[in-house]
């Protein structure tokens, strides 16, 4: 299961018949990706503006989950080492708050609780030390914003809060990754306010947060990943991929990436999501590499997305989604209501629908908050602000098939966003 801005998308790497649930079944457009986990019974949970939902049938069908059905839910985050745990944050009036379940969801206690004006996100548990957690913190001022990290050492029994100060051209402190060796050592991003035109600072931290250090700016930082053993750290941009050896202190550009969306480390592969052999080669989907980054195989391309999730005709998925499959064929798969199986992996359709969804109204706009800017329109800006390619890896899930017979890829989900191109 891969999770895309136009929704989720259910497949076998290798089948060339991936099929498609559009975001409106979850409530939400594209402008908006929301956080996904699958739980060990093959329940798909997603958190977003809309509040926390579950199917239980593969995605045909969603239900509210306990009271934060129609709660504004930013960030949802699985435990890598014990999958029914999970973390949830919340933001409303005397709601705003981080939640954790030990049961997959069915029950829930609050862990932190925040101010009204305190917006939490980017949850982060330390892979080998599970009781060290990470968040973000963005504090709503009446003419600016400002930014922490939160961090437990105790499983959220208590709290340290730490300050960090983001330059007036930047609009966002986004916690990305904590090295599976050292859960001291804390990756985050400063985005710019102007990313298309202005690089990003990449932050690491080796003291939980306490302190930053920026020790490289690119251009849209959308990703990045630990190998298993925490020696080295990828970069993923759209400038390509970057790595380091030495604990993020210098990087060097490796292979042939480009504007790439997402990283994943499986065991010694990297996974890369993108323009994996280079933008020349229109190729966009996933990458495979067994030699860190150097050579690619392809692994999934979005023109192999070639039918909507098949669900009963009065399923809400069937009735949400009725309408919007053209729109994938006519960007992704070049074609108008025909068979659109013929176009299935040629690739460079892929690359195409990618340029042409700038220019299309049902690509979905993302909006920016800005810190400094107005703080009202936070709740919509912060859950709808990537207006580049962005994609997350969650460590592997055995989940067995639904009933429903829509076959759940255990441990990968990968959140697409249809890069823009207009100049707008």
């Amino acid at each position: 299961m891969l999770l895309s801005n136009r929704g989720l998308l259910f497949g076998e790497p290798g089948s060339r018949d991936w099929s498609l649930l559009c975001n409106e079944a979850l409530g939400i457009s594209t402008s908006e990706v929301p956080k996904v986990v699958v739980l060990p019974d093959a329940r798909i949970m997603a958190a977003s503006s809309r509040g926390l939902t579950q199917t239980t049938d593969g995605g045909c069908h969603w239900e509210g989950v306990a009271s934060f059905a129609k709660i504004h839910s930013p960030s949802l985050t699985q435990d890598p080492n014990n999958p029914q745990r999970l973390y949830l944050s919340t933001f409303a009036p005397g709601m705003s708050a981080l939640h954790v379940s030990e049961d997959g969801g069915l029950t829930w206690q609050q862990l932190l609780a925040a101010d009204d004006s305190e917006y939490l996100g980017y949850i982060h548990v330390a892979p080998n030390q599970p009781e060290k957690l990470y968040l973000r913190a963005l504090v709503i001022g009446t003419e600016s914003f400002s930014y922490a990290t939160w961090r437990s050492d105790d499983t959220g029994k208590s709290w340290e809060k730490s300050s960090v100060t983001l330059t007036a051209s930047e609009s966002d402190l986004q916690l990305l990754a904590v090295s599976p060796s050292d859960p001291q050592f804390l990756v985050a991003k400063a985005e710019a306010g102007m990313p298309m035109d202005d690089p990003e600072r990449l932050l690491v931290s080796h003291d939980a947060g306490k302190t930053f250090e920026s020790t490289i700016s690119l251009h849209v930082i959308n990703a990045v990943a630990f190998s298993a053993d925490g020696a080295a750290l990828s970069v993923g941009s759209d400038d390509g991929l970057f790595v380091s050896s030495d604990a993020g202190e210098t990087f060097s550009q490796v292979g042939d990436a480009a504007y790439i969306d997402s990283l994943y480390m499986d065991g010694d592969e990297l996974m890369v999501g993108g323009f994996f052999h280079g933008v020349e080669a229109g190729v966009h989907g996933v990458g495979i590499s067994s030699d860190g980054g150097a050579t690619m195989t392809p692994w999934m391309l979005l023109d192999q997305v070639v039918h909507p999730l098949a669900c009963d005709s009065t399923a809400m998925a069937a009735i949400s989604c009725k309408d919007l499959w053209p729109d994938w064929e006519r960007e992704i798969l070049s074609t108008s209501g025909g068979s659109s199986a013929t176009n299935a992996g040629s690739g460079a359709s892929g690359v195409g629908a990618a340029d042409a969804a700038g220019a299309s109204p049902s690509a979905g706009t993302a909006s920016a908050a800005v810190g400094g800017r107005d703080a009202r329109d936070l709740p919509q800006a912060a859950t709808s602000r990537k207006r580049a390619s962005s994609c997350s890896f969650h460590a592997p899930i055995s989940a067995p098939r639904s009933s429903s017979g829509v076959g759940l890829l255990a441990g990968l989900a990968c959140a697409w966003l249809l890069r823009r191109r207009s100049s707008s």
